[in-house]
């Protein structure tokens, strides 16, 4: 079994800056190990140094959250597809607009080989747009097959061709010649590139 879930952000210097902020220690990935400077988002978003700002934002926050992904799919997802809840998407779209950045929230499992779930939310911090894909096992046929549906304020449809994962890499300015993510890959050793919180780049 293999299984991720993770926030990501572009290294942006104003997201670089809410990490500091947060006062807690954060993962920034460099070359080689990744094409371009990334974040990997964890419990920077719930310091107290952002309880009020966020909260006062929120106030007025939207968001496309799991509730709304769930009614506009032909399948019932399960409970181990493990959606985020609203606060947590709600956190991730402020740190996009707050630091012009892009965000994505991304999870997958396999297992024996085979797909159990995937599903990104992408969050553009320029523009406030938002995407969501959900890979779906459709059981309407008598050949089961999969299928990545595409879901946004204005359209659910299904996705043609590439993946979840080549979609997110796309999103985030991220590229990988061999076709796949290092951080992903077995073995990979976190401690080089975690930035202690009395520390900066």
């Amino acid at each position: 079994m293999w299984n991720t879930a993770h926030t990501f952000a572009t290294a942006n210097d104003a997201a670089i800056d809410l990490m500091v902020r947060s006062a807690h220690s954060y993962l920034l990935l460099r070359p080689p190990a990744v094409s371009a400077p990334l974040l990997v988002v964890g419990n920077q978003l719930d310091a107290p140094a952002f309880a009020h700002e966020f909260a006062t934002w929120a106030k007025t926050a939207s968001v496309i959250d799991s509730a709304y992904v769930c009614a506009r799919l032909p399948v019932e997802l399960g409970s181990y597809y493990g959606l985020p809840d609203r606060t947590e998407l709600l956190k991730a779209k402020w740190l996009a607009i707050t630091a012009k950045t892009r965000v994505v929230i991304y999870a997958a499992e396999t297992f024996g080989g085979n797909c159990e779930y995937e599903w990104a939310w992408l969050i553009n911090g320029h523009n406030g747009e938002e995407h969501v894909q959900v890979l779906i096992e459709d059981t309407s046929l008598i050949q089961r097959r999969w299928r990545r549906i595409g879901i946004s304020r204005t359209v659910v449809r299904d996705l043609e061709g590439g993946s979840i994962m080549e979609d997110v890499l796309i999103f985030l300015g991220l590229h990988s010649a061999r076709g796949f993510f290092t951080p992903f890959t077995r073995g990979f050793d976190w401690r080089r590139y975690e930035v202690p919180a009395s520390s900066r780049p």
